[in-house]
């Protein structure tokens, strides 16, 4: 027997209620008076197995052409523009209990919309519990899966699931602990099963590429906040720019002294702002091969932040790297790792190429023209004066006394002897003296005096 209980219409706007109990399994309609357009105007509940259709339209004669908008189908509610819709999807087969299907944006659409004077707003649950008695409760396990969005599409037969996003249990859960991680996963191109392509763990690390072992501890026994992880070009991280202009692209290294998330406190001398490692598996663990590090090289203040830049290396049967190269604030330039030669002097600091460090060589493949000096350029070289002075420059000891020539005095003589660079006015001035062009002309000073030694102690020798 099928009971219907209803109430009637009291007044234009008011809903239509009604409760429908079936035990027969017989058709029955449930007709309603006319309400205002937009509202329910009739529901015909064919009741099969517990089913009722409901319509909607501006006049009892044309609410079923409209199309039913709400269908009760046993255990499933589907909202519908069309009589007898509803998905299957192919992924899994499943029917879903309750659906929004239609042919426009509004039909297929939904809104969670929160009213309210504070700070709240929807809230969407999904929920696991290994309990398969509906509302009681039994601990989740590691791996768990707490619930999944999937965004399917037709292949032309059925939909393909063609990107998901996975929230799982990541850990061993307990009571007031539940830790999660989310999963994003995309289909590749000729597949209808997604991948995961990122992955963000409970603790709060971003692995993109391969993601399933998880965060990886790199060097200094510390797990990177952001990972890249691959056996390809999965692995690659790049920064592309595509501007009007001279900007690149670009990795900010930033350092403040505060312990609190985005305050200020000013750095010190010798300060890290950011190190960039390199290294490898020494078969158990990654070792550091090689870095650049930035760091504080003065005494900083508000607009002033001195810095220098160490390339560090690690050397054969080591695990550290020690620097090798070091810029400093000022711009001098040391090599801490450079050993000492027996050999000549072979490097070259152009002072008028931008300190260009060069290599100075001296073999006839480099060399055209070759002809002897004339004695009068040699000769010339005896016209240097030679001088003892005081440096002003910081990074000589103020308390000595040095040796050497005036490369403006050199210039005069033989513009070839001293380096020139560029001053305020971009005019060429001489800046230093090649003492070791100086050697060479001294050199045949040595070999006309050796000469005319010669030549007197053959006299004497006569005598």
């Amino acid at each position: 027997m099928t009971t219907i209980n209803s109430h009637t219409t009291r007044a234009a706007g008011t809903i239509l209620t009604a409760t429908i109990y079936n035990t027969d399994h017989v058709n029955h309609v449930l007709n309603a008076q006319n309400l205002n357009a937009g509202k329910i105007e009739k529901a015909t509940a064919p009741v099969v197995d517990g089913e009722a259709v409901f319509f909607s339209g501006t006049g009892a004669a044309t609410v079923k052409a409209s199309g039913a908008k709400l269908r009760l189908d046993g255990d499933n509610i589907i909202v519908v523009s069309t009589v007898g819709a509803d998905s299957v999807i192919a992924e899994s087969t499943i029917r879903p209990n309750f659906q929004i299907l239609g042919g426009n944006l509004a039909a297929h659409s939904q809104v969670f919309g929160a009213y309210r004077a504070d700070t709240g707003g929807p809230l969407s649950y999904f929920c696991k519990s290994r309990n398969a008695t509906v509302g009681s409760h039994t601990i989740v396990a590691s791996g768990d899966s707490l619930g999944e969005i999937h965004f399917n599409g037709s292949d032309g037969v059925a939909f393909q699931q063609a990107a998901t996003i996975r929230c799982a249990v990541n850990g061993t859960p307990g009571v007031g602990d539940m830790p999660g991680r989310l999963s994003f996963l995309t289909t590749p191109d000729g597949t209808a099963t997604p991948v995961e392509r990122m992955r963000i763990d409970n603790g709060g690390h971003v692995i993109i590429g391969d993601s399933s072992g998880g965060a990886i501890t790199g060097l200094f026994s510390e797990i990177p906040s952001v990972q890249a992880v691959g056996t390809s070009g999965d692995s690659q991280i790049g920064s592309f720019r595509f501007s009007a202009d001279g900007n690149g692209g670009s990795i900010e290294l930033l350092k403040s002294r505060s312990a609190t998330i985005g305050s200020h406190t000013i750095v010190q001398n010798n300060d890290s702002f950011g190190i960039i490692s390199w290294g490898g598996s020494d078969g158990s663990v990654y070792r550091e091969g090689c870095r650049i590090r930035g760091f504080c090289n003065g005494t900083p203040g508000a607009s002033d932040m001195p810095g220098g830049l160490a390339l560090a290396t690690t050397a054969d049967g080591a695990v550290t790297p020690t620097d090798t190269i070091v810029l400093f604030a000022a711009g001098a330039v040391t090599f801490p790792r450079v050993t000492t030669t027996a050999s000549a002097a072979n490097a070259f600091l152009d002072s008028g190429n931008s300190n260009n460090l060069l290599r100075s060589t001296s073999s006839i493949r480099y060399k055209r023209d070759i002809e002897d000096i004339d004695s009068e350029r040699i000769r010339a070289v005896m016209s240097l004066r030679p001088v003892r002075y005081r440096s002003k420059s910081d990074n000589d000891r103020a308390d000595w006394s040095w040796y050497g020539l005036i490369a403006e005095e050199v210039a005069e003589i033989d513009p070839r002897l001293v380096h020139w660079s560029p001053d305020e006015d971009d005019e060429l001035v001489p800046e230093s003296v090649m003492y070791d062009r100086v050697a060479v002309l001294l050199l045949g000073i040595v070999k006309e005096q050796e000469a005319r030694i010669a030549k007197l102690e053959a006299a004497l020798g006569k005598k």
